[in-house]
C-alpha cells in the first residue's frame, strides 16, 4: 500500500534546514513566516505525489537529525 513520513518543524528562523535519516541527507526543510509562526514541512511518498519526495528509504529504526547549517538542532530514533 502506500506509504508516507512526513517531517514538521515550527517555531525556529526562517530558513532552511537539513534532514538527515540514518546519517544520510534526504532534503531540506524550507521553514517560512506563517499567521501561525513560523513553519516548515517536508513530506516523503510511495508512491510520491506532486508535492512529495519519492520515499525510497525506510526511516523505521533511524536517526533522524536536523541541522541548522553544522549545528544540530533536533535528533531522535524513529519507532519500528
Amino acid at each position: 500500500g502506500d506509504r508516507d513520513f512526513d517531517v514538521e518543524i515550527e517555531d525556529l528562523p526562517v530558513g532552511g534546514y537539513d534532514l538527515f535519516v540514518g546519517g544520510v541527507q534526504r532534503g531540506t526543510i524550507a521553514v517560512e513566516a506563517s499567521d501561525d509562526g513560523n513553519e516548515g514541512k517536508i513530506e516523503f511518498g510511495n508512491p510520491a505525489d506532486e508535492d512529495e519526495q519519492p520515499l525510497d528509504f525506510d526511516p523505521r529504526g533511524e536517526l533522524i537529525e536536523i541541522f541548522d547549517g553544522g549545528t544540530l538542532i533536533f535528533s531522535v530514533n524513529f519507532p519500528f
